[in-house]
């Protein structure tokens, strides 16, 4: 999984929907992110383990 950071932006496939959302949030420890739209709406919150598991499944991609 790459390392991510507050502001990068992200291509998610959820419910066979494609999405692009950035990194709003990470938790202090780095166990928690969250993911918003442009506009600040549309929040995803998933854990590190959750989150590693959409990349591996190409759910998930760094854009």
């Amino acid at each position: 999984m790459p390392r991510l950071k507050p502001g990068d932006r992200l291509h998610f496939t959820l419910a066979g929907e494609d999405r692009i959302l950035m990194v709003s949030w990470i938790s202090p420890l780095g166990g928690m992110y969250m993911f918003t739209n442009e506009q600040g709406l549309d929040a995803l919150t998933l854990t590190r383990a959750r989150l590693a598991e959409r990349f591996a499944a190409g759910t998930a991609s760094l854009l």
